[in-house]
């Protein structure tokens, strides 16, 4: 995992145009109010696919595999949110261990968007959201 943060490092931390140090001290000041809010947003609704999950058992056989992506999806999207629950407290102290956090629960999210069939949205998501933790990597000792 250390080779794939260097490579990503070298490439969205380094080479990448930087921003400029206001945006930067904005984004780590609300990094962990924005994480807050997203999980605000994001629990209710891994809760409703786990419901609409229960009420189309029955049909699970009219659709074949994507049964068990759509359960793999769910799965990954609840380790999402679990990881970013164990992020919060080490961004406000401005850790080391909160940015490994966000870092895996950005990979973590990529991947489930990525088995859900999200594939544009996955690859965007995962530049932008990359782009945007290796800006601000510095900040957290």
């Amino acid at each position: 995992m250390d080779s794939l943060k260097n490579l990503l490092d070298d490439y969205l931390g380094k080479k990448a145009p930087a921003l400029p140090m206001g945006v930067k001290d904005f984004l780590v000041k609300i990094a962990p109010w924005a994480v807050i809010l997203s999980l605000i947003i994001m629990i209710p609704g891994v809760l409703a696919y786990w419901r609409l999950g229960t009420l189309m058992m029955p049909y699970a056989y009219y659709v074949g595999g994507r049964s068990a992506l759509f359960t793999l999806s769910t799965i990954l999207s609840a380790i999402a949110i679990i990881i970013n629950i164990l992020a919060i407290p080490g961004q406000f102290k401005r850790t080391a261990s909160g940015w490994n956090f966000i870092f895996y629960g950005v990979l973590v999210s990529t991947v489930s968007s990525l088995v859900s069939g999200n594939i544009v949205g996955a690859i965007i998501g995962f530049l932008i959201s990359m782009y945007l933790i290796f800006q601000i990597r510095s900040y957290y000792n």
